[in-house]
């Protein structure tokens, strides 16, 4: 506890010197809001494409795969489905703040690294395509697909940008 001794007759701030002491006691009002800063510090880290350098596009492949069928738009960087991006959360503990994110590959979006895909067979579905101009509806059909080996680059989401350090820094100088 802090202690202060007034030589005047200063009640007042004796008053609010003992409010300070009590509150210092008690972090987690402070460590909360942290939390909460640092959450949407990473999601706008999100809606940036990486910051402060932009993350690794999308490679061709990924961006087809993921838009089978679900019209133009073009694809976000680890945003498309948001389920990462809504995924981040905080802890608040006696003196500390965690965060972090309970998606299983997150740690391979955020470090990178190499997937590999044994041989399988895949189903593919009936569809339409275009031959010579004319819609023609192919039947589904299985067919076997070799294994195969893809390295995913580093998209570090989970980062303190320089403007967190001093507004962290305001926020524990409001909470004194």
């Amino acid at each position: 506890m802090i202690s202060v001794k007034i030589s005047t007759n200063a009640k007042e701030v004796e008053s609010a010197f003992v409010k300070i002491g009590q509150a210092i006691k008690n972090f987690t009002p402070v460590l909360r809001r942290s939390g909460e800063y640092m959450v949407g510090s990473i999601q706008r880290n999100f809606l940036a494409g990486g910051r402060p350098d932009p993350w690794a596009p999308l490679s061709s492949m990924t961006i087809a795969m993921r838009r089978k069928g679900k019209g133009a738009r073009s694809p976000q960087i680890l945003i498309d489905t948001r389920a990462l991006f809504k995924s981040i959360w905080y802890d608040v503990g006696e003196d500390s703040v965690r965060i972090g994110t309970n998606v299983p590959y997150a740690k391979k979006l955020h470090f990178g690294g190499t997937n590999k895909i044994p041989a399988h067979t895949e189903s593919v579905k009936s569809h339409y395509r275009k031959v010579r101009g004319n819609r023609v509806r192919v039947s589904s059909f299985s067919r076997k697909a070799p294994a195969r080996t893809f390295t995913v680059p580093a998209r570090p989401f989970i980062r303190f940008q320089e403007e967190d350090v001093t507004a962290l820094q305001d926020i524990f100088v409001q909470f004194i």
